[in-house]
């Protein structure tokens, strides 16, 4: 056998793969990853990043990263609030002075759309969350059984009095405050090119000290801030659009036209017929606001220039730069968004039964709806105060909890169908909040909804009333 044919067969022996491959049997071999967090919520973003792989599938295959929505129906319903509780997963540690804080040491990017972060907030929820740690056990029972933080201490754990000093609580906080990157764009452009540009800020060393860090997530807060400025500016475009195709020129150019001839008319638009303008007006207000728009025309004819093609809305180009986000990054996305409840017409025959059934309505887009795969939705509930019979317990009940409320997710499904647990009250969340038996398993029917309550202290969430 001569030396270039050994070499054929030889070559012929390698296999070719690619880089992206070669990382996704790298992530599948690592060790398995550490002990659940002590939250529902927690869980459930495990239960995501890392499900179980489906039978046949090739160990190429890796997961896509999480898209969340956490929606209410009213303001101040505590969707900032669990953002801190995520952003203290995000960046604490694994571990501190020998206490378990279940932590991702990552880096974290906030998009505050409304100006509402609070970063004093932020370290009175983390100083809380460090707190609780040192001083209770983590659970250590299976994740669909029991509360997420046992109130009874053991001698396993650090005790109250091995808790970190106030110094060391200071020196820890800022430190993992620090890889949180905060951007505030105060237009619906600024916010889209500040999420193109992202990756450009993230992989430049001299902007940030978390060029080691994995980056945890992007948080959206909130999606639709700009949502009325982005219909405005649309419904803009489309008047000038119409009046274009009508006369042949911009709104500019007929008044313009209009006050050298120096008379003043008024045209109707499509005769008796409804026109474009109007049609628009009539559709729903999420779907309005992201129709694709034309390029105006560059001839100055009656119709628009040939050549001219439709760009994709402004939710959609958003949608678009999130998702290469998530892709190149491999982490999750969090927006929040605010819906109203709807009840279903009633039937146009009185005869047929009707069945009342409540569904949540987005102002924005619905692709962007259908572009979430799991969805929290947060109401917000009425916290009753007991009787107290001295002024020390009056003071004591009123620093323990401000506001209470409860958390539902559903994933896998339309997100419309979660107005019906709204209105079916409490009792009906784990019956109602639904997704693929597959993804739950072992998580189980009670992890599907989960109490969270919000002190002046910080934020605690459980999977029951009574925890």
């Amino acid at each position: 056998m001569s030396v270039e044919e050994f070499g054929r067969r030889v070559l012929g022996e390698v296999k070719e793969t690619n880089l992206a491959e070669l990382f996704a049997i790298a992530l599948n071999q690592l060790p398995p990853s550490p002990p659940p967090p002590p939250t529902p919520f927690h869980r459930l973003l495990s239960r995501i990043d890392h499900p179980k792989p489906p039978s046949g599938s090739s160990p190429s295959e890796h997961p896509s990263p999480a898209v969340i929505s956490l929606t209410s129906l009213t303001p101040e319903s505590g969707k900032s609030h669990l953002i801190y509780h995520l952003f203290t997963h995000a960046l604490l540690p694994s571990t501190f002075n020998g206490i378990p804080l279940h932590g991702a040491h990552s880096t974290a990017v906030l998009l505050d759309t409304e100006g509402s972060f609070s970063a004093i907030r932020l370290a009175q929820v983390m100083t809380h969350y460090i707190k609780t740690c040192a001083q209770y056990t983590p659970p250590s029972q299976p994740p669909s059984q029991g509360p997420s933080l046992p109130s009874t201490p053991t001698n396993n754990h650090p005790t109250p009095t091995n808790l970190p000093t106030e110094h060391e609580l200071d020196s820890l906080i800022l430190s993992s405050i620090h890889h949180l990157h905060i951007f505030r764009p105060q237009s619906f452009p600024s916010l889209l090119a500040t999420v193109r540009e992202l990756p450009t800020y993230l992989a430049n060393r001299s902007n940030h000290d978390s060029a080691g860090r994995e980056l945890w997530g992007v948080v959206l807060d909130s999606a639709d801030a700009f949502a009325w400025e982005v219909r405005a500016e649309l419904e803009r475009e489309r008047f000038e659009e119409v009046v274009r195709e009508k006369f042949g020129r911009g709104v500019e150019g007929e008044d313009e036209r209009w006050r050298e001839g120096g008379e003043c008319r008024t045209e109707v638009i499509g005769g008796g017929e409804t026109s474009e303008a109007e049609r628009d007006a009539t559709e729903s207000y999420g779907e309005q606001i992201d129709q694709p728009t034309r390029n105006p025309p560059t001839d100055s004819g009656n119709h628009p220039h040939p050549t001219s093609s439709a760009k994709p809305g402004p939710y959609t180009s958003l949608l678009t730069a999130l998702s290469h986000l998530s892709r190149r990054y491999r982490c999750r996305i969090i927006t929040t968004t605010s819906a109203t409840r709807h009840l279903s017409p009633p039937p146009s025959d009185p005869r047929l039964p009707y069945q009342r059934i409540h569904t949540l309505r987005s102002p924005l887009p619905e692709k962007w709806n259908a572009w979430h795969n799991v969805r929290v939705l947060i109401e917000r509930e009425a916290l009753g105060r007991r009787r107290v019979k001295s002024v020390e317990e009056a003071r004591e009940e009123e620093g323990k909890w401000l506001e209470q409320g409860r958390c539902g997710v559903l994933v896998g499904s339309d997100w419309r169908r979660m107005g019906n647990v709204v209105e079916g009250g409490h009792g009906r969340w784990e019956e109602e909040i639904a997704g693929p038996e597959e993804f739950w398993g072992e998580v189980g029917r009670a992890q599907r909804g989960w109490v969270m309550r919000v002190g002046r202290e910080g934020v605690e969430i459980g999977v029951g009333a009574d925890e």
